[in-house]
This record gives structure tokens, C-alpha cells and sequence, in this order.
């Protein structure tokens, strides 16, 4: 069965601060993939933003009642089609959440593939979750309020800080490679598909370092849809 993974989407509400997309093209482009691969199925991480202006709405339905209705012809065509719905450090308040007969879960092991978000291998989110989650807040009222493109300018800062993120730098992915291949072996799989970074990227890991016993894994990085690209993983499973 083909697969299409998608990451790193941002859906918000169509204001200024709606990376995924405000006037309507990353929706049809959304609408367009779907159609163009009618025998596939799609999984996708961290399709939704709750860490900006929807930071401080505590029920769930009313988050994704929010997108839902600001994106839902796009929403509508690819949860149509999606095998599973996988939470990302942007949409982790939605972990466990069921809508429209989906689940959120935190990964997804298919016919030895690891599908994961990535951000569970970010030290500063791991270290610093709440520091991390009042960034993206400010990031949020600052894009809203001062500059559409001000969360940028803050992921950057966060990047440089850490070497890792969405601007971690040129590379970023391989600081993620040991994390990532080491969860797949433990979970019995030969293949791992992860996201966080934005930065699309495919490598092919040999040779395990350590006590464990000699493995491969293949690692492949969704890229993202933010900010008008439109970056997708295709494999068979």
C-alpha cells in the first residue's frame, strides 16, 4: 500500500498568524494531493497549531472546532483518506483526542515503520517544555500583533541555541538520526519517518554503535507545509 506522510502542518485559524496557509492555496494544494494519489493512504504529524492564539482555550472541541472551520474542505479531503493522526510538541494538548473517528496518538508503528513527530528528541523540548510552549506564545501574539513572520525570528534564536529545531541549521536531521533509529530498533522496525525539523531529508543509517547488535535503519524527514512549501514522503508499506 503506497503511504503519504505529511508533517509539520500549522493549521490555525486563517489570521496572521496561520502558517499553514491564510488565502486558500495550501488548502487546494492539500485538495490536489488527495485527488492526484486516490489509492494511497496519508498520515500526517502535528497538523495543527495550539501553542499561538489558541494557547489559552482549554477544551479540545473548541480548538479543533476553530481549524476545522477555517480549513475544513481541505481537512474534510485528507482525514477522508488518513490511516492515523500523530501529535506533535505544537499539538500535544490534542493527545488522545478522537474527532471525526480519529485518534491522536503519539506514534504509529505500521509493518516495521516508525512514524513519529520528532520533537520527543529535541533537547530544548525535552528540557525546557514550558520555557519552550511561553516562546511559542509570545512567537503567536508578536506574529498577530507586530510581524506575520515573527514566530521565524524566534525558532531561529531557539535553533541557534540548541543546534536542533526547525533552524537548527544546515544538518539539523543528523542530530536526530541516533534518537530516532534507536526507538525504531525498539520497536522492531527496519524504517522511521519523522518531522520537527523542517528539513526534508532521507538517509540510510548502518552500523549501530554501542553494546546492541549490528542494524540498519532507513530514516526519512516529511519536511513540512508551513509558510507555502509543500513537502511530502512517499513509501510503500
Amino acid at each position: 500500500m503506497e503511504v503519504i506522510a505529511i508533517g509539520d502542518m500549522h493549521a490555525q485559524t486563517r489570521g496572521p498568524d496561520d502558517d499553514f496557509g491564510k488565502d486558500g492555496a495550501a488548502d487546494k494544494a492539500l485538495i490536489q494531493l488527495t485527488e492526484d494519489y486516490p489509492d494511497a493512504r496519508f498520515i500526517f504529524s502535528e497538523a495543527f497549531e495550539c501553542q499561538q492564539s489558541l494557547r489559552h482555550e482549554r477544551r479540545k472541541e473548541n480548538i479543533m472546532s476553530a481549524i476545522w472551520h477555517a480549513h475544513s474542505d481541505a481537512l474534510e479531503a485528507l482525514w477522508s483518506r488518513t490511516e492515523a493522526w500523530i501529535v506533535g510538541n505544537h499539538d500535544a494538548r490534542l493527545l488522545g483526542m478522537k474527532w471525526h473517528g480519529l485518534e491522536c496518538l503519539p506514534h504509529l508503528v505500521w509493518d516495521g515503520t516508525l512514524f513519529i513527530h520528532g520533537h520527543q528528541f529535541d533537547p530544548m523540548i525535552t528540557k525546557h517544555p514550558h520555557t519552550c510552549a511561553r516562546l511559542a506564545d509570545v512567537a503567536g501574539w508578536l506574529e498577530r500583533h507586530v510581524d506575520s513572520d515573527f514566530d521565524l525570528w524566534v525558532s531561529k534564536v531557539q535553533g541557534w541555541l540548541s543546534g536542533t529545531g526547525r533552524h537548527g541549521g544546515e544538518g539539523r536531521n543528523e542530530k536526530y538520526w541516533p534518537a530516532v533509529a534507536d526507538t525504531a530498533w525498539e520497536h522492531g522496525c527496519n524504517t522511521a519517518v519523522f518531522g520537527h525539523t523542517h528539513q526534508k531529508d532521507q538517509t540510510y543509517m548502518g552500523a549501530w554503535e554501542g553494546s546492541r547488535e549490528l542494524f540498519h535503519i532507513d530514516l526519512f524527514n516529511t519536511g513540512h507545509w508551513t509558510n507555502g512549501s509543500r513537502d511530502v514522503t512517499r513509501m510503500e508499506v
